[in-house]
């Protein structure tokens, strides 16, 4: 039973070896059949050319993925680029700022415009008013409730 077994599995093991695919060398460059030549690839800077048979042996250009920038665009360029280097030297050379002063905290700068935080004591002030008046607006909320009560029932 185990010869049979054997022997059938043996041939689909062999077809499945001869279907993997065969290891690439770790050469340097890769080559791939073109139309009347041939590209390779180089894996290390990924650039690529394209070899032609010439006279006794092959002939590799370097073949670009985009097409070559013309002479005037060149131009445009540089100019451009040139001009962005003054500006970042303009720019390198401006003095420091000084730094701004502090506020002064009087009468004098408040008549100015300046402005001008509240102190702590301001600041309980306006939270003790405010605490006072939300109290206040509960307790009317709360007396109106009552007052409507008594009308609701006669309805």
């Amino acid at each position: 039973m185990r010869a049979l077994a054997l022997a059938a599995l043996l041939p689909a093991a062999l077809l499945m070896t001869a279907a993997a695919p065969e290891p690439q060398p770790d050469g340097r460059y890769q080559l791939q059949p073109a139309d009347g030549g041939f590209l390779r690839l180089d894996r290390e800077t990924g650039a690529t050319a394209f070899c032609s048979p010439s006279g006794d042996g092959y002939a590799c250009r370097a073949a670009s993925e985009e097409p070559a920038a013309s002479g005037a665009e060149v131009a445009r360029l540089e100019k451009r680029l040139a001009a962005l280097e003054e500006q970042v030297r303009a720019l390198s050379r401006t003095p420091d700022l000084p730094p701004v002063p502090p506020l002064p905290n009087d009468d004098a700068a408040r008549k100015q415009g300046a402005l001008r935080l509240p102190s702590d004591q301001e600041i309980d002030q306006v939270t003790s008013f405010l605490e006072r008046t939300l109290r206040r607006l509960k307790q009317l909320g709360e007396q109106m409730q009552k007052d409507e009560s008594p009308q609701r029932e006669r309805l």
